[in-house]
Parts: structure tokens; C-alpha cells; sequence
């Protein structure tokens, strides 16, 4: 990471003393510092030198640096498994020369970023791909071309998408291996979830919510898990200005029933936890580890979601086994705070964190 001068001869001897065993290297330059300096063309060439035992790879280049891959064989690369590449400012001609040194049958996760223009090469090898992290595609347009071409893709993970519109054509994209999407800062998610057909989906991560109308991303999001009729296991949630409730009627649906894993980023309050407690409503009965990083609740209404988890009744058929909470309200939290020493004898871990009690102020 930044490498200096007297790094150089320190990976020398790094990559001397692994011999022939395969590597898994990352070189990261200073993004606001001077492109392609000394150390870094070094150390990248002597990365390049042993190509051939390169199994996992990570990048993060800028633009003075584009010209070392123009002379890298085809096919060189045998053993490479994983791609990541970070780079600035590089012309669209090199990020094909790139993509095209990449021609590897072993290629399986790749992860591609370009600043600051959108540019996604043409000759990438989508078709043997099971992992993608896309974080330069221009839109949804692109985006469904791309998935067109996936074959046996697992995990999809796009963390920023400006322009999405609803796909053209008819049906849906198949991906009969998918087992993992994950969504960052995407335009309108629900003309994304509308593509798409995803028969073995079982974790469902909304890092930033619905940026479009909101009561549009449940209902995608519920077609997309009918149609599909998978069984969602982990679902994450983060949503600015989030309504509690279109959250609640949200979990209550049947296609939301096997989630055993639940992430919930947005701010809840005794709302939520009240609709969560076995006592009150059947909320995700096969819960089994829940994490909460924004709680305006009530002191006590955190012990009584975990003590109502934790005895099987009729209504539930899962024993809660984890939870982590952040308490962030103007309450001491005294009896929360005190829950893990209650349930010392239980089988389940507990991580609490309060934030200091806001202080009042004399007018």
C-alpha cells in the first residue's frame, strides 16, 4: 500500500523466497499522490514477472502505469483464480489490453472499477465468471447485457449504478446459480430486480435501500422472490427516511419466512422490536441472528425481542443464537446493557453497544 523506495528490495525478496508457489499480491498507489512513481512501476513489474503464479490479484493504479500490461503474454496468467483492479484516468485502449491479458480457463471472481469514466471492456471472459463486482457499468442497459452473458454466476455485487430504466425485451435473465445479490447505490432498484429470475437466491443485501419510490423496491423485491420461488435465507436493509412499518408488513409476507439472517442498517425503534417479539406477532420465525446498527428503542424492549427468541413456542421454530445492537437513543440502558450477564447460561452470543446518553443543555 503507497510503497516506498526501500520497498522494492523487500518484495524482491518476498516473491524469491516463495519460489514457485502461487501468489496472492495487492499493490494499492496513492490515489491523490504522483502517478505511477518509481516504487510502484517496480514493484508492478516485478508482480508482472510472475504472472504465471499469480492466483489472486488486487490493484489500484493510476493512470502512469497503463503501458506495463501492452507486452504481458496471452495466456500467461494460468493460475489466476481472482482479478481486482482499481485505476484512474486509464484510456479506453488499455483497459481492453487489460481485460485481454485476463484470458485465463482458471478466471473465476473479478472485481473492475475505472475512474473517473465508465468504461467497461468488451472482451472480458463473462461466461466462466462465478463472482462479479462491477463498479464502473454505465446502466441498467448494460448491466443486463453483461448478465446475458453469465453462465454460471453465484455472486453479483454492484455497488454503484446511476442510470437504470426498465429492461427491454421479454422475459426475465436467468441466472440458475445466483445465490448472492448484492446492491449498493443503484438508481432505481426495483428496474433491476424486475430483470431478473433468480431460482436459488438465498441472500438478499439492499446496502442502500430503494433510492427510487420505496413502496416500488418491496414490491420488486417480493415479485422477485415469488417468481423465483427461492428461499431467502440473509437479507440486509439500510434505507434513509425509512417507514418502520412498510418494513414490518415487508417481513410478514410468507417469501420472507425462511430468513434466518437479518441486517437492518436503518434507524428502528420499539416498532420494529415490538413486531419482532414472538410474543406479538410471528415475524420471521426461522431467525436466527440479527444485527441492528441503529436503535431508538426503549431501555428494556432490546432484552424482551431476545427473551421472547429464545424458548420455541407454536409460533416459532428457531432459537436466536446471535445478536449485535448499536442503542443509540437518549435512554442509560441500564437493564439492555445488563442482558448478557442474564443469559450467561444460554447458548447465544451477545454484542451491546450504547452510545453516550445525550447530555441536556440549560437554556
Amino acid at each position: 500500500m503507497w510503497p516506498k523506495k526501500n520497498t522494492c528490495h523487500l518484495v524482491q525478496l518476498w516473491l524469491d523466497r516463495s519460489k514457485s508457489q502461487p501468489l496472492s499480491l495487492f499493490l494499492g498507489e496513492h490515489p491523490f499522490g504522483e502517478g505511477g512513481s518509481t516504487p510502484v512501476r517496480e514493484i508492478l513489474a516485478l508482480f508482472i514477472s510472475h504472472a504465471h503464479r499469480w492466483q489472486a490479484i488486487t490493484l489500484g493504479l493510476n493512470d502512469a502505469v497503463q503501458d506495463m500490461f501492452r507486452d504481458v503474454p496471452l495466456g500467461v496468467m494460468s493460475s489466476l483464480d481472482h482479478f481486482g483492479v482499481s485505476v484512474r484516468n486509464w484510456s479506453t485502449g488499455s483497459l481492453e489490453q487489460l481485460s485481454v491479458c485476463l484470458h485465463t480457463s482458471s478466471l473465476r471472481t473479478i472485481a473492475w472499477e475505472n475512474f473517473p469514466q465508465d468504461y467497461l471492456p468488451t472482451s472480458i471472459c463473462w461466461s466462466q465468471l462465478t463472482e462479479i463486482t462491477l463498479g464502473c457499468v454505465r446502466n441498467s442497459e448494460d448491466l443486463f447485457e453483461v448478465l446475458t452473458k453469465c453462465r454460471v454466476l453465484r455472486v453479483l455485487n454492484i455497488p454503484n449504478l446511476d442510470f437504470t430504466s426498465p429492461r427491454s425485451g421479454d422475459g426475465h435473465i436467468i441466472l440458475p446459480d445466483l445465490y448472492d445479490l448484492r446492491l449498493g447505490f443503484v438508481a432505481d432498484v426495483a428496474q433491476i430486480l424486475d430483470g431478473l429470475l433468480l431460482p436459488r437466491l438465498t441472500e438478499l443485501r439492499l446496502y442502500n435501500g430503494f433510492r427510487g419510490l420505496i413502496s416500488d423496491g418491496w414490491n420488486a423485491s417480493v415479485n422477485l422472490l415469488q417468481r423465483s420461488g427461492c428461499q431467502l435465507k440473509t437479507f440486509t436493509y439500510s434505507q434513509l427516511g425509512s417507514d418502520e412499518m412498510e418494513l414490518i408488513q415487508a417481513l410478514a409476507l410468507p417469501v420472507f419466512s425462511y430468513v434466518s439472517n437479518i441486517t437492518i442498517r436503518s434507524p428502528i425503534s420499539d416498532v420494529t422490536l415490538n413486531a419482532l417479539n414472538n410474543r406479538n406477532l410471528p415475524l420471521l420465525p426461522r431467525l436466527e441472528e440479527a444485527f441492528f446498527y441503529d436503535c431508538h428503542t426503549s431501555d428494556g424492549a432490546m432484552s424482551s425481542f431476545v427473551l421472547s427468541r429464545l424458548h420455541t413456542s407454536q409460533t416459532i421454530t428457531s432459537i436466536l443464537k446471535r445478536l449485535e445492537a448499536n442503542l443509540c437513543g437518549p435512554s442509560l440502558y441500564s437493564h439492555d446493557l445488563r442482558l448478557k450477564e442474564r443469559l450467561l447460561d444460554q447458548k447465544i452470543i451477545i454484542m451491546i453497544d450504547a452510545s453516550p446518553r445525550l447530555k441536556s443543555h440549560p437554556s
